[in-house]
């Protein structure tokens, strides 16, 4: 594993990631739990890319937490499940 915190036990050098993350044309960002970097930044980058990908007719707004809901499988109809 990386270890960002721990730089004398990284496998990967951030450069090596960088690299690697543009060569596949994604987004690379190094984060630690244990200094607190990057970690909200990672979960808002990561829904930033997912979220323009869901359907507009998948979500709905919850007003009253200021979020959206996705439905679960089991709540879409038209299903597997559904057709018997």
């Amino acid at each position: 594993g990386n270890k960002s915190d721990l730089k004398d036990q990284r496998q990967i050098s951030y450069q090596e990631g960088k690299e690697f993350a543009d060569s596949l044309g994604m987004q690379f960002l190094e984060t630690s739990a244990k200094e607190s970097l990057n970690i909200a930044e990672a979960f808002s980058t990561l829904t930033k890319a997912i979220l323009p990908t869901v359907p507009a007719n998948t979500t709905t707004n919850n007003s009253s937490t200021g979020g959206s809901s996705l439905p679960t499988p089991n709540s879409r109809s038209g299903s597997k499940k559904d057709k018997g």
